[in-house]
């Protein structure tokens, strides 16, 4: 009977101890915190879920986000490259890839990436400032 209980106690632990998050779940409690300012946990929830969701962009485009808050430049330009190759057609993840650019004094890059953004659509107004702030400098 002992025997019985232990064990049960040791697969409640490890059920609870190894449930994962749902993706929706983590996107919605590190949004939560990226709105308070809480970016490194809410990195620690975007990490713990999986990603592999019908919200991937969403959750990924705020780790991208995060990681730029965090100082992560180069993490953060690694998950904008990813999402621009899977989504080429969001200018905002255009854009982002720009700041990452214009961060690490990559102008060119950054004007690419801007150009891109104004590709993808030309009514885009964040992309039209953000080349006119490059140009400026």
């Amino acid at each position: 009977m002992q025997k019985k209980l232990y064990l049960l106690a040791v697969i409640f632990f490890l059920g609870f101890c190894f449930n994962p998050v749902s993706a929706d779940e983590a996107y919605e409690k590190a949004k939560v915190l990226f709105d308070k300012k809480k970016y490194s946990k809410a990195l620690q929830e975007l990490n713990f879920s999986n990603s592999n969701t019908e919200n991937r962009l969403n959750i990924m485009f705020l780790k991208g986000l995060l990681q730029i808050q965090l100082g992560y430049v180069q993490e953060a330009s690694k998950t904008f490259q990813k999402l621009a190759i899977e989504y080429p057609n969001n200018p905002e993840i255009h854009n982002n890839l720009a700041v990452i650019y214009n961060l690490t004094n990559d102008l060119m890059k950054a004007e690419a990436s801007l150009k891109d953004a104004l590709n993808t659509n030309p009514s885009y107004k964040t992309a039209y400032e953000n080349l006119g702030k490059l140009y400026a400098q």
